[in-house]
């Protein structure tokens, strides 16, 4: 079993005056620093607010509103994901001696050498995906991996693209796998699901995803592939011991478990081959890749939510405010969320603050009226759109952030300061009456 991270405790917000803000602020979870690996964080309005990706192939995941990251540790980035190639009989994987923290044990591999990672590019739209590029070599066998990883806004999933590529005077057998480690939120234990149709697995709130709950998935595009759900050190321990998934699923037992999926493969000298999957996330246990076509935006306009009661049958009740801007030129029915956008603020050491730091306290006010806080690391909050008078009004979030002890303890000269505080503001104007 894994060491117990931690208790979640979230004291309720007060609320605000009747016609101002639900002071309940949900999380806004930016993935935790204090791993030696670098890495690129993939940042959107989610439901995926952080794909983050090392330059060694390890991955962390947020969704939007959880408590901790989705993979373990769950408060590490990279975190205990990612991707693990075969070369003859020499095993390579990402750097986990090298991450904040890890439970991979008994794993004997060498890590990826990292050439190159791109900065993150793309808009976050199907015609241009969010996208960062990173390569590594496999020693020096002649082995180099492209790894494309995508994001398109909205989605429950994102693409993970393996281009295998050998410059060695021998073809290049041997399996690849990709896999992680699963973290369901409410428990670091959980049973399995598959479609075995599609060799897609992964772990479930539910035994086989029965009544559907949440769950995470390791989806292959490319054929061929195998799947295995089980213990995360039984996952571990089949990898080490240089086997392909045995397409076996322990899905009724409750335990701490991983899963993913895994190719054979055959290289030929100067050739490549290329290796794709969805790694799927839902809270909501909606399994397998994303949708082809996406939903209609335009919001219902006689249907009110109260404030964080999204339908998954009619999910444009809840309204996402500056979309709704873009749109009709102001917030046309009912109650939103609102993500604050947070810039990453550099030290000279090169440390990203909003990634190191921790919120102590943060405020909300709406219109000038009382604060509602909160003392979690929130940047969302619900707003009660539905009780605003039509005209303009003001969200505004005082965030105070501290840099942890043990982070001062670790690099005593790096920092400049140890408190921050950033000012937040939202202008929006609600519609009259009857508008749209």
């Amino acid at each position: 079993m894994h060491a117990v991270e931690g208790l979640r405790s979230a004291s309720p917000a007060p609320r605000l005056s009747a016609v101002a803000l639900v002071a309940l602020a949900l999380l806004c979870l930016a993935p935790a620093a204090g791993a030696a690996v670098p890495f690129k964080d993939i940042v959107s309005s989610g439901p995926l607010t952080h794909i983050s990706i090392g330059n060694e192939l390890g991955c962390q995941v947020a969704y939007s509103g959880d408590t901790r990251l989705e993979l373990y540790p769950s408060s590490v980035t990279p975190g205990d994901c990612g991707t693990f190639l075969l070369i003859g009989d020499a095993l390579y994987a990402p750097d986990f001696a090298s991450h904040g923290r890890s439970a991979i044990s008994g794993l004997s591999s060498t890590p990826f050498t990292p050439v190159s990672q791109t900065e993150v590019t793309g808009a976050g739209t199907s015609a241009s995906p969010y996208k960062v590029v990173t390569v590594v070599n496999a020693g020096a066998t002649g082995v180099q991996i492209t790894e494309t990883d995508t994001y398109v806004t909205g989605q429950e999933s994102y693409r993970t693209d393996v281009k295998i590529a050998n410059s060695g005077g021998q073809a290049a057998t041997g399996i690849l796998w990709r896999a992680g480690d699963c973290y369901l939120q409410d428990s670091d234990s959980g049973y399995g699901f598959v479609d075995a149709a599609h060799a897609a697995a992964g772990c479930a709130l539910n035994a086989n995803n029965t009544p559907a709950g949440r769950i995470e998935q390791w989806y292959p595009i490319t054929a061929g592939a195998s799947y295995f759900e089980d213990g995360f050190s039984v996952v571990w321990a089949r990898i080490g011991s240089k086997q392909a998934f045995p397409n076996t699923c322990d899905c009724a037992t409750n335990r701490d478990n991983g899963a993913g999926i895994s190719w054979n493969i055959s290289v030929p000298a100067g050739g490549q081959a290329t290796y794709s999957h969805y790694t799927t996330f839902s809270p909501r246990g909606v399994a397998g890749p994303p949708p082809t076509t996406p939903p209609t935006t335009r919001p219902p306009t006689s249907v009110t939510q109260p404030p964080g009661s999204c339908s998954p049958r009619a999910p444009n009740i809840c309204i996402d405010a500056p979309g709704d801007i873009r749109r009709f030129g102001c917030v046309r029915i009912g109650n939103f969320v609102h993500r604050f956008g947070v810039k990453l603020k550099k030290t000279r050491a090169g440390f990203f603050i909003n990634r190191v730091s921790r919120v102590t306290i943060l405020y909300f006010a709406l219109d000038g009226g009382a604060n509602g806080a909160d003392r979690k690391r929130p940047y969302y909050a619900d707003v009660a759109g539905a009780r605003l008078s039509a005209g303009t009004h003001v969200l505004k979030a005082d965030v105070r952030l501290k840099i942890p002890a043990y982070q001062q303890r670790r690099f005593p000269t790096r920092f400049k300061k140890t408190r921050y505080r950033k000012q937040l503001k939202f202008r929006f104007k609600t519609c009259p009456p009857g508008t749209g």
